[in-house]
């Protein structure tokens, strides 16, 4: 089995989180997930309504 580690475990403490300010160049022209997300919704939305319309 995998080895647990503590919540208090200085190295969990003090590695450092994703730091958003800090923007990747490489996936910047890439949709974020939240306006993937939306993207996708309004387009189920045309396609229900499409299908209500016929």
């Amino acid at each position: 089995m995998a080895k647990r580690t503590k919540k208090n475990d200085p190295q969990q403490k003090n590695k450092k989180g994703f730091d958003s300010s800090k923007q990747d160049t490489e996936f910047s022209k890439e949709f974020g997930s939240a306006k993937a997300n939306q993207a996708h919704k309004e387009k189920a939305k045309k396609a229900r309504a499409n299908k209500k319309g016929k």
